[in-house]
């Protein structure tokens, strides 16, 4: 899955990074890999460490894509890259997903990193929280494509059930000539 990730990301960005403990996976990919900063503290410690390198290297953002969405595609986050105001420290696509937002598929400036770094100790560090307390812009889904096609790319992969219907995708994907 994170290959498809990967592939979505390669026209957009200068480099791609891998949040893993896994090196093994990054290496089979041919990517950077980074372990957790902080370690145990989920989706925001890979988000902080994700930002946390880009500023290492000089880099103004990021865009974050979790390897369990690996249905969206390459002109999906180029659209979020066009519609992410100058303005905003970041940019999430809005989705009918439990959210209403899918806060790793989207952008953020390293101007987040020191409300992350608070949120790191507190209680609640949930991406919910997270987007709301650096005041993340939200992308009308209307803006991002049709019902369908969003339903599709924020197919959240974490059980046999939504593996198997994403597999299904990727192939039909990959007999079309899709990437990766």
């Amino acid at each position: 899955m994170a290959a498809w990730a990967l592939a979505a990301l390669r026209p957009w960005t200068k480099d791609q990074l891998l949040v893993t403990n896994n090196e093994a996976v990054a290496e089979a990919l041919d990517t950077q890999a980074s372990p957790d900063l902080v370690p145990g503290r989920g989706p925001l410690g890979g988000l902080h460490t994700a930002l946390s390198c880009v500023q290492d290297r000089g880099l103004d953002g990021a865009f974050v894509l979790a390897c369990d969405l690996p249905l969206v595609r390459k002109e999906l986050v180029g659209r979020v890259l066009e519609l992410w105001p100058e303005d905003a420290t970041a940019v999430v696509p809005g989705s009918e997903g439990p959210l209403g937002m899918e806060p790793l598929c989207g952008a953020y400036g390293v101007g987040c990193l020191p409300v992350l770094e608070e949120l790191l100790e507190e209680e609640d560090r949930s991406l919910n929280v997270v987007v709301k307390r650096i005041e993340a812009y939200r992308i009308p889904p209307t803006a991002l494509g049709t019902r369908e096609e969003l339903a599709r790319a924020f197919t959240n992969v974490n059980t046999l059930a939504t593996a198997k219907v994403a597999d299904g995708a990727l192939q039909l994907t990959r007999a079309e000539g899709g990437e990766p």
